[in-house]
């Protein structure tokens, strides 16, 4: 964490700065704070910079490595920062079909999974509310007709990932939810009553999931709510299916 360290008039030396909140280097008045960094990313003390030029980069590096630490993987709001490696090239088709939305830069898109039926499933920006998404694409061909109607109709339902869009294109389907990521710690005993309840709704409405797993049970990266996700392989109901939904969600609970 970043300190403040008071200045005393007698030990500033002659050429110090700080910066203001633009990063705009200046000389200290007396008594004034500057902000220190214990110790900076290239090792060096901020004592032994803190007069040189570099001292903005220095500090920017040290700023953003806390904040994507901290904030990054639970922010929907926070920048994309994926490097080139998590990144993978779209066709024109898919590039096309997303950037009239969403911020797509070089036909490439972060992947975040596949699908239960094997469709990548991308994080991106939206470009008019700058929030991220997960954006499902899927071959036109393969596409299961009802799992957009299953979505539509559990929006707004507790404990199960937030359904906002869907849209074609000759070749592909793409399906917008809300983000969300993997759990990787076992699932609380709290979690099983809301989470049964959701599949409940499903049935309900006249639909079986077929698909549930660790893999479907995900984390609402915008309220931190454990829900249930991945319509891919949803289909009418029937009483086995019904029955198999319930049987594979009480055996994450062991």
């Amino acid at each position: 964490m970043m300190s403040v360290l008071d200045i005393p008039s007698c030990g500033l030396e002659a050429g110090a700065l700080i910066f203001n909140d633009f990063n705009t280097p200046r000389t200290p008045c007396r008594g004034e704070t500057v902000m220190q960094v214990p110790e900076t990313p290239c090792g060096r003390s901020y004592e032994s910079i803190i007069s040189s030029s570099e001292f903005a980069d220095t500090f920017k590096t040290a700023r953003s490595t806390r904040v994507e630490d901290d904030v990054e993987r639970i922010n929907p709001f926070y920048p994309l920062e994926s490097n080139e490696q998590e990144k993978v090239n779209l066709t024109h088709e898919v590039a096309k079909g997303l950037s009239r939305r969403f911020h797509i830069h070089n036909n490439k898109a972060p992947i975040l999974r596949f699908a239960a039926d094997g469709s990548p499933v991308y994080k991106l920006r939206h470009s008019l509310d700058g929030m991220f998404y997960a954006v499902k694409v899927t071959e036109a061909s393969s596409a299961n007709p009802l799992e957009v109607k299953a979505s539509s109709l559990l929006r707004s339902s507790t404990s199960i990932a937030e359904y906002h869009d869907a849209w074609e294109t000759p070749s592909y389907v793409f399906t917008q939810f809300e983000l969300t990521e993997e759990i990787n710690t076992p699932l609380a005993p709290g979690l099983r009553e809301p989470l049964c309840a959701a599949i409940l709704r499903l049935h309900k409405l006249g639909f079986t999931h077929n698909a549930v797993s660790k893999k479907a049970v995900r984390c609402s990266c915008s309220v931190m709510e454990v829900k249930i996700s991945d319509f891919s392989k949803v289909s009418k109901y029937s009483v086995a299916g019904a029955l198999k939904d319930l049987e594979a969600l009480e055996q994450l609970f062991f």
